[in-house]
């Protein structure tokens, strides 16, 4: 199903009878989970009724995919409550329905919810928890997103040692698994990590080459579920920055900018512009605008966007930046 592509969504949209519960739901589903793999915008607006509809006819397998895949596509906008409303929507799904799966889905969904707006400590709570539960219940792909997560957060504040324990507890859920989503969150998580290593460590012999193996490879998977280019792009961005390479840097830090635009990415972008800002004010480079903007325009419009969605850990990179 994922593989659907733009027209051929639209075209299987108009076999599904909205006019039933059943109809409504699974197009609903549909809807959510093809606008986190195609990049559509996800509108929520039917959400009230999918909710009411699906209790009463018990499709705790349906709503789960709905709250989950739509909640990651509301996440993706900045929007805190929105993204919390359907957060406590699939708690209450799994707790109205008795479904072990609805609830470790909204511990994983609350997991990401936490990472991306980095509130670390929640992040990391909310995770041993779900990790738990997921572990006992068997449900082995929310197992390697929530390591995956956990890397990422333990990387933020510089705790490498415990990230790559938890990139080496995912990779042994990943063996024999080759799917782009799960590629695509371990590439994330050790992009992270290699990024932060480079910074507190310099470079050692082919480190270099490695972060660049890293962040291609991402870029490659991100493209088969689209919600995360934006991030991949920056990720691949920042490398080239570090190994002196402005203009690859530049091209990157543009498809960043472009993706979380066309694929309503607001709280990725918001660090893209942020991460361009700073690149476009370094005079190492010959080219001082990204977009038509330069690096002052870029921090500016990034702190506004902080703000707007109360991006605290965010605005506090921004202080210390401008504080240099």
């Amino acid at each position: 199903m994922y593989k659907i592509d733009q027209k051929g969504l639209e075209t299987f949209l108009k076999y599904i009878d909205e006019s039933y519960a059943y109809g409504l739901i699974s197009y609903q589903v549909t809807l959510s989970v093809h606008a986190y793999y195609l990049g559509l915008i996800f509108d929520p607006k039917d959400e009230e009724r999918v909710f009411k509809e699906g209790v009463n006819l018990g499709q705790s397998w349906l709503l789960q995919g709905y709250y989950f895949y739509g909640g990651s596509c509301i996440i993706e906008t900045g929007s805190r409550n929105r993204s919390q409303h359907f957060i406590k929507r699939l708690k209450e799904v799994a707790e109205v329905l008795e479904n072990s799966y609805a609830m470790v889905q909204s511990q994983r969904l609350n997991a990401l919810y936490s990472l991306k707006f980095r509130n670390i400590e929640d992040t990391l709570d909310i995770s041993e928890a779900a990790i738990s539960l997921s572990v006992n219940t068997k449900h082995t792909l929310t197992i390697i997103a929530l390591y995956s997560i956990r890397s990422v957060a333990f990387s933020l504040v510089a705790r490498l040692e415990d990230a790559r324990i938890n990139l080496a507890e995912m990779q042994k859920y990943l063996k024999g698994m080759n799917l782009s989503l799960f590629q695509t969150w371990y590439l994330i998580a050790k992009s992270y990590i290699e990024i932060a290593g480079f910074k507190l460590h310099k470079k050692n012999d082919g480190d270099g080459e490695i972060m660049l193996k890293t962040s291609k490879q991402l870029i490659k998977h991100a493209k088969k579920a689209v919600k995360n280019l934006t991030e991949a792009y920056r990720l691949h961005a920042i490398v080239f920055r570090l190994l002196n390479k402005p203009a690859r840097a530049f091209n990157s830090f543009e498809k960043s900018i472009k993706a979380g635009i066309d694929y309503d990415c607001k709280l990725e972008l918001s660090r893209t512009y942020f991460e361009a800002g700073k690149f476009l004010r370094d005079p190492k480079n010959k080219k001082d605008r990204i977009n038509g903007m330069n690096g002052t325009e870029y921090l500016m419009k990034a702190k506004a966007m902080f703000e707007e969605m109360d991006l605290e850990w965010d605005l506090m990179q921004y202080q210390v930046f401008m504080d240099k």
